[in-house]
């Protein structure tokens, strides 16, 4: 998760008595950042990027808001082939990759691709949020990417692509 002040954030979740490590530059995701398990043992990263240097915007409670950006773990069989597939179907950017790791960028969006190990068996689930979820469908189907079908819009909810097949 990005930060607009990492420093603030790891004192404030050190105070709460969090177990955490000190905040280490990350070059490969371009941050520096601060990490800790939560009690099922999922790793969670939080960070802040280094070109961010700017006044945290306030939420509406007049606190600092300082969560701007999820980083999300995908587990893959085949890291090449998925990172190939998100570039070519799905439109990211490879920021950066190795045999088993793609960081994988579009608009604001950066994701992690990982090696499906002993330690990343599971299945991985994200969601984003897009300004137009009708255009990215139209944009998805053109490039060849097997969506389950449009977006649909649900009550007291934005539209979505549905999860299954009905």
């Amino acid at each position: 998760m990005q930060s607009h002040d990492v420093e603030a954030l790891h004192t404030a979740v050190r105070s709460r008595g969090a177990n955490l490590s000190s905040i280490e530059k990350v070059n490969w995701i371009k941050m520096r950042i601060f990490e800790i398990r939560d009690p099922d043992d999922n790793l969670l990263w939080f960070g802040q990027t280094y070109d961010v240097h700017q006044d945290s915007p306030s939420r509406r409670d007049g606190q600092p808001q300082g969560l701007r950006h999820a980083l999300p773990e995908l587990p893959c069989d085949n890291v090449a082939a998925a990172v190939t597939y998100y570039c070519d179907v799905l439109g990211f950017r490879i920021n950066y990759q190795q045999h088993d790791l793609g960081v994988m960028d579009r608009d604001a969006i950066t994701l992690l691709l990982i090696a499906r190990t002993e330690e990343h068996k599971g299945i991985g689930s994200c969601g984003f949020y897009v300004a137009d979820a009708d255009l990215l469908y139209e944009e998805f189907l053109a490039r060849g990417a097997r969506v389950l079908g449009p977006p649909v819009s649900y009550p007291l909810g934005s539209p979505r692509f549905p999860r299954h097949r009905s």
